[in-house]
């Protein structure tokens, strides 16, 4: 047994017997690592990405398809060619159903959409844009129209993100008339230790 040999040998002052490292002499795969350019045609006007040196980050990782991000906005194109593969189960708050999807009529009801894509588009495919995490399964969430919603349907955002184990949440929304956050919802998000929220308001 190494590992039992080597902590026999460190044992006491193993300094005054000559050993300066005992460890198993353990074979270990290699692997490269390079900076990686996807394919996608829109990737050199995502400037952005240069900016944040994302050829060299997705050299190391693309992420995997354990880390779920949500995107709580208008809703989500569940058939654009760079996310239908991508997507996972999503629910409308708005709505009250599962189907995500825009009100194509509302205003802004790209948003979500565009979101979704810089977080999790398929990425190197020839088509569209680059994702930050490619291989990170994207769920969305339509909160965002043109009504008054209750309180409860910014909590049950919050709670699909929970229920879908997310790492990260995108919000890109914020009350029309600044005023206190209910308590209600503080808990929805405070509560929810596992999520990282990051918000643009």
């Amino acid at each position: 047994d190494g590992v039992d040999l080597a902590a026999r040998l460190r044992a006491g002052d193993a300094s005054s017997r000559g050993i300066v490292h005992a460890l198993p002499n353990l074979y270990l795969r290699m692997k490269s690592f390079a900076d990686y350019t996807p394919n996608d045609p829109e990737f050199p006007g995502q400037w952005f990405y240069q900016n944040l040196g994302m050829e060299e980050a997705w050299g190391l990782s693309r992420g995997d398809g354990d880390t779920r991000i949500v995107v709580v906005d208008t809703g989500c194109d569940l058939a654009h060619p760079d996310l239908a593969a991508k997507m996972g189960e999503g629910i409308d708050v708005a709505d009250g159903d599962n189907d995500p999807s825009p009100e194509t009529d509302e205003e802004g009801a790209a948003h979500g959409t565009e979101c979704a894509g810089l977080v999790g588009a398929a990425t190197n495919n020839e088509v569209g844009v680059a994702g930050g995490c490619p291989e990170c399964p994207v769920h969305c969430v339509r909160l965002l129209s043109g009504d008054l919603l209750p309180i409860s349907a910014n909590v049950a955002a919050f709670q699909f993100a929970l229920d879908v184990d997310a790492a990260v949440v995108s919000n890109s929304w914020g009350y029309a008339e600044p005023g206190p956050v209910s308590s209600m919802l503080a808990d929805a998000i405070t509560n929810h230790h596992s999520i990282q929220l990051f918000t643009k308001i």
